[in-house]
């Protein structure tokens, strides 16, 4: 199994005949063995905006981590937008942009105004270049696969079959799921080669040093501010 680790719209050719070819693999992994299904890294690999939250959080890379980038993709061919851009003069993720207008009704205005400007030509050849239902299948195929949970994103063979119209769209809630971590029952990964822990402990003593590490600074600064000048 191959964990690709950064999908997205430069990493992606176009042969003779107009097909995307997925490329530089520079950052991908061969992933060898019936048990192991996943990479774990000591840093995250990637592009900021297609980048899953759990693996922001475990460093690790698995199937579902390249669905998320591949949903973040499939908003930015519809949508013509960057996946971190500006939106309302501050920076943010395209993925909460289209949420935000999923949540409101109004999913169809995140598509690219020169594609559905398209649909207002009187041109009848213009007309079939956009579908609204297929946009909005597109967009909630995108929303699907960038779920915040990686157990709640479609399979690549979902993906593909919905793609290719031979499935229906996913459901997908009304409202941006919050982000669970650790997952209900926690994770496992091997990050040292030597055994395997529970990411959701390896998480909580990360977090409890860290803690102690800024009280302590607190502390050191506290003492100098009331101490005495000579």
């Amino acid at each position: 199994m191959v964990l690709h680790r950064d999908i997205k719209a430069s990493n992606i050719l176009l042969d003779a005949a107009f097909r995307g070819r997925l490329g530089d693999f520079g950052l991908a992994r061969i992933v060898v063995g019936l048990d192991k299904n996943s990479y774990t890294d000591v840093g995250v690999a990637g592009t900021w905006g297609f980048i899953a939250p759990e693996y922001s959080v475990s460093h690790k890379a698995t199937r579902k981590t390249d669905v998320y980038a591949f949903g973040v993709l499939l908003l930015e061919i519809v949508t013509g937008r960057r996946a971190l851009c500006k939106f309302q003069g501050t920076f943010q993720l395209l993925v909460d942009w289209v949420w935000r207008l999923h949540r409101e009704g109004s999913l169809l205005d995140a598509v690219d105004n020169g594609i559905a400007s398209s649909s207002s030509s009187s041109s009848s050849s213009t007309e079939e270049l956009f579908d609204a239902d297929d946009a909005i299948r597109l967009l909630l195929l995108g929303l699907a696969c960038s779920n915040p949970n990686p157990s709640d994103r479609p399979s690549m063979t979902e993906v593909v079959q919905v793609v290719a119209r031979s499935a229906a769209p996913p459901d997908v809630p009304p409202v941006k799921p919050a982000f669970v971590w650790p997952p209900e029952g926690g994770v496992e990964v091997d990050s040292t080669g030597s055994g395997r822990r529970r990411v959701g402990w390896r998480w909580t003593r990360r977090g409890a040093m860290l803690m102690r590490v800024c009280v302590n600074g607190m502390k050191r600064r506290r003492r100098r501010a009331v101490m005495p000048s000579r």
